[in-house]
């Protein structure tokens, strides 16, 4: 599949829109959507116009354009619509619930209001107000190790297809200087409009992320006017948890967050709920098989 094309997947009459991350793919959250659809929810992974992979970047606010005119269509075809990004995704995807107080429930996945993880660069502080003294306009920040991913093995499928293409399943080599700085501009009206976000709220962040840390999800808790919100920090997991070692319980997570947000807005509705439980058991059972099976030392 070519990872700069959308992705839709027909349902039943709830819709989920999930946005992937800064200058990426729907292949970032697809396992999540995948997993969504099975759960009975239409599903639709967009790219979005100077902001996915491929696009030469655009100001942040024709980012939200994009992003509110594909969940304004969705709105007027399915009885509700709930939002999920990873990423600067999510940050977008809290913009998006600011401005349509009627969004469902958002899922928020590695939200990226700061990049003060542990694999940034010690410069990173002072590249905002370089670029906008027209310094580094040329420059590109380059995709490296570890690449968003705990999970070895994903992470050298990355390493390998970021040196064969450009581009892998997490975005593209490099990222270029005017996405950078559109993104902190996105993430500074975010911060000061936060508490106008009223959609129920499941933020779902790596303890370890490398690229932000979990200093994010604090302040999008503490932040957000929403009356149902929810924290789960994860422990095996780097950046992006779509795709890590813990995508499967990111996923039972997040649908069992928008099917019960729906069931309290809507309690004529009757969804058999997906059991987080269930999933967690399975993770941890995979993770003990797997290491027994590696070799003593």
């Amino acid at each position: 599949m070519n990872a700069s094309t959308s992705i839709e997947l027909p349902g039943g009459q709830h819709a989920a829109l999930l946005f992937h991350g800064l200058g990426g793919s729907p292949l970032e959250v697809r396992f999540v959507g995948r997993l969504l659809h099975r759960a009975g929810f239409a599903v639709f992974m967009p790219t979005l116009v100077g902001y996915s992979a491929g696009e030469q970047a655009a100001p942040w606010s024709a980012w939200v354009t994009g992003a509110e005119a594909v969940y304004l269509r969705l709105s007027a075809q399915y009885k509700t619509v709930s939002v999920a990004g990873l990423s600067v995704g999510a940050t977008l995807a809290l913009v998006l619930a600011e401005r349509q107080p009627a969004l469902q429930a958002l899922a928020l996945w590695s939200a990226t209001l700061h990049y003060d993880g542990w694999a940034m660069p010690w410069y990173h502080w002072v590249f905002k107000p370089l670029h906008l003294l027209g310094f580094g306009r040329y420059y590109a920040y380059r995709e490296r190790e570890p690449f968003g991913l705990k999970n070895e093995r994903w992470r050298a499928r990355v390493a390998e297809a970021v040196r064969a293409n450009k581009l892998s399943a997490v975005g593209a080599a490099q990222i270029p200087a005017e996405f950078l700085y559109q993104s902190m501009a996105l993430a500074g009206y975010t911060e000061r409009h936060l508490e106008a976000v009223r959609a129920d709220t499941l933020i779902l962040h790596a303890a370890d992320d490398e690229t932000a840390s979990p200093r994010n999800a604090d302040i999008v808790y503490a932040g957000v006017g929403a009356a149902h919100k929810r924290k789960v920090l994860l422990g095996d997991s780097y950046h992006i948890i779509t795709m890590d070692n813990e995508r499967e319980l990111v996923a039972r997570e997040t649908i069992r967050f928008f099917q019960q947000s729906i069931m309290h807005r809507h309690p004529e509705e009757h969804l058999q709920l997906v059991s987080s439980a269930r999933a967690l058991l399975r993770i941890q059972r995979r993770r003990a098989q797997e290491r027994a099976a590696r070799p003593a030392r």
